[in-house]
């Protein structure tokens, strides 16, 4: 799917490559849009779960420091697999996964509002800057995702947002 994008994935292909028939896949999933529905549901997940674990493991670090990584973290997910994520994002409506996307960044305007509010760099409130960075970094990471800049366009577009971050959360 990542090489190709999503719109070259076709049922017959998804059943050959996870080793079963057409009309198994069909008992699961009826059709293209609730695989990627599925897909877009996993995808998440584990994104959160990653998030989490990057949040929790920098909490000592210094605030700078901390910031970058989790930038890091957001691009290296969105670059893993650009096509899909790219792709992922077009189907949301169609596979009636809006509310479940929904939910996903509330989970990680929670958790980054935690990690905020236990920062003394923070001078915002902590719940409307996770909930504005969550919404801007959701959007950035889309761009990436579709527009797959080069290496030293990626990096200026990094600086460039840890120095907006950076200085909105302490100003």
């Amino acid at each position: 799917m990542n090489r190709d994008g999503l719109d070259a994935v076709t049922t017959a292909r998804v059943a050959e490559v996870a080793g079963i028939s057409v009309g198994s896949l069909y008992q699961y999933y009826p059709n293209k849009e609730a695989i990627f529905g599925a897909l877009l549901e996993r995808t998440i997940d584990q994104y959160y779960e990653a998030m989490k674990a990057a949040l929790e493991a920098s909490r000592t670090m210094p605030f700078d420091v901390a910031m970058r990584g989790l930038l890091a973290g957001l691009v290296s997910y969105y670059r893993a697999a650009p096509r899909m994520h790219a792709g992922l994002h077009d189907v949301v409506t169609p596979a009636g996964q809006r509310e479940y996307y929904r939910k996903y960044l509330a989970r990680h305007t929670e958790a980054i509002a935690a990690f905020f509010a236990a920062r003394a760099e923070v001078t915002r409130p902590p719940e409307l800057a996770a909930y504005l960075l969550v919404h801007a970094a959701d959007g950035i990471g889309q761009a990436i995702a579709r527009d797959q800049p080069d290496d030293a366009r990626l990096a200026a577009m990094i600086d460039e947002v840890f120095t907006m971050i950076v200085r909105y959360l302490r100003a």
